[in-house]
């Protein structure tokens, strides 16, 4: 595991330099602009290229080494991180530039994070191999804990040009780590000409295994309609901080959201979670829909960060026991394609809602809720008006349709039976 635990180095510093970064310049954009929609582009460039090229990455990943992939997409996020930090020196840092630089980091994504995850294959013993998915879980959630606390503390000291330097700098030394970092390739196959038609075949594949057993299909549906909810929250959270808090104080709610996703993995990775991985499913969501209504009722450091923290363990829930069924009821000679498939429809909403988030928030909910606005005499005297309010009651009736959708999947007969499908 030596070489491993120095690959597992490199990648959870980088990625918490990352997580500062973004925090640092997700402020930067609400400060600048004050636009949810500004901040939910972002979001969405961050997930919606790499999603879109994962099955090209993927293939790719498996005809190249490795290596060589990791050391690119980390040179390639240090480009870029650079590039934004010159802007930023020099005064001439625009919106679009943030964009066109998260989209590139997307994609690069797209090959590191399956590169990693191949790489790990060919470092590690296969009976060791649970140990290190456990390891690499855990530098994403203290990522997720420590990246937008630090950042709250580091934005005032150094400001977002120190913040953007020290990115740089974690980029390089994963690169330079893994220089000397040994990474077998696995022996070569015949795996025919990387086409365009061939991987449309892969994908026909695996959305006919799927469309052919309703329970997969439906939970599919089910799965695809809580991520678009979960893609407007993420958009909503922090707009919603700052419209309240200073920036330690956001950092303190993100982190809080943060310890609830380690908290919740490490329940599901010590328990296993329910018999009946679908009962896993539903507690999931019906517990999320009750954190975003308390989150949405009080402009409240404690109601937000505690309802934060709550809906964020409830994902690992939702998403873990989903996982175990999927691997159950799928042919394993088949998950590849089937799980790239799985992947691309069910994780197209998250974009999709978090752009859709900050419209609504720009253009409905807020302006509803401001001082004067349609919605203040009534709905304003139970949750109170101004900034962030808006967001407040988009984020409840967000948990009316979390629990809509979770009243459906538990009277949809083909998901509540998926564990006995034959």
């Amino acid at each position: 595991m030596k070489n491993f635990y120095w690959l597992w180095l490199g990648q959870l510093v980088s990625i918490l330099a990352s997580g500062i970064t973004s925090f640092a310049l997700g402020f930067w954009i609400l400060e600048q602009t004050s636009s949810v929609t500004d901040f939910a582009t972002v979001i969405v460039l961050a997930t919606l290229p790499g999603t879109l090229l994962a099955p090209l990455a993927g293939v790719l990943i498996d005809r190249h080494s490795r290596k060589k992939i990791i050391i690119l997409a980390d040179v390639t996020a240090a480009l870029t991180t650079a590039l934004i930090a010159y802007l930023y020196w020099s005064g001439n840092l625009q919106i679009w530039h943030i964009y066109i630089v998260t989209a590139i980091d997307s994609m690069a994504l797209a090959f590191q994070i399956p590169a990693v995850m191949a790489a790990t294959t060919m470092l590690v013993p296969p009976e060791l191999l649970g140990r290190a998915s456990g390891l690499s879980h855990m530098s994403e959630a203290l990522a997720g804990v420590a990246g937008p606390f630090l950042a709250g503390m580091l934005l005032v000291p150094i400001g977002l040009s120190g913040i953007l330097v020290l990115d740089l700098v974690t980029f390089l030394f994963a690169a330079i780590l893994l220089l000397f970092i040994p990474v077998p390739d696995p022996d070569k196959t015949e795996l025919g000409p990387c086409e365009e038609s061939s991987l449309r075949l892969e994908a026909k594949l695996g959305w006919h295994y799927i469309r052919e057993r309703h329970g997969l299909i439906h939970l599919m549906i089910f799965a695809g309609l809580v991520n678009l909810i979960a893609g407007m929250v993420v958009v909503s959270v922090m707009p919603l901080a700052v419209s309240f808090a200073d920036e330690a104080q956001v950092g303190f709610i993100m982190a809080a959201g943060g310890v609830g996703s380690l908290m919740g993995g490490a329940y599901l990775a010590t328990t296993g979670g329910p018999a009946r991985k679908i009962n896993g499913v539903y507690a999931g969501t019906l517990l999320a829909a009750c954190c975003l209504f308390v989150m949405g009722l009080q402009a409240s450091l404690w109601f937000v960060a505690v309802g934060l923290f709550l809906f964020e363990a409830s994902i690992p829930l939702f998403a873990g026991s989903a996982q175990v069924i999927w691997q159950t009821r799928v042919a394993a000679e088949l998950q590849g394609r089937v799980f790239a498939t799985r992947r691309i429809l069910s994780q197209i909403t998250v974009p999709v809602g978090s752009f859709g988030a900050g419209i609504l928030a720009d253009r409905l909910f807020e302006p509803v809720m401001r001082e004067g606005g349609p919605l203040t005499a009534s709905l304003g005297a139970v949750l109170g008006t101004g900034a962030g309010r808006g967001i407040g009651l988009m984020l409840i009736v967000l948990a009316g349709a979390m629990l809509a959708t979770s009243l459906w999947a538990m009277a949809n007969k083909h998901i509540r039976n998926i564990e006995n499908e034959g």
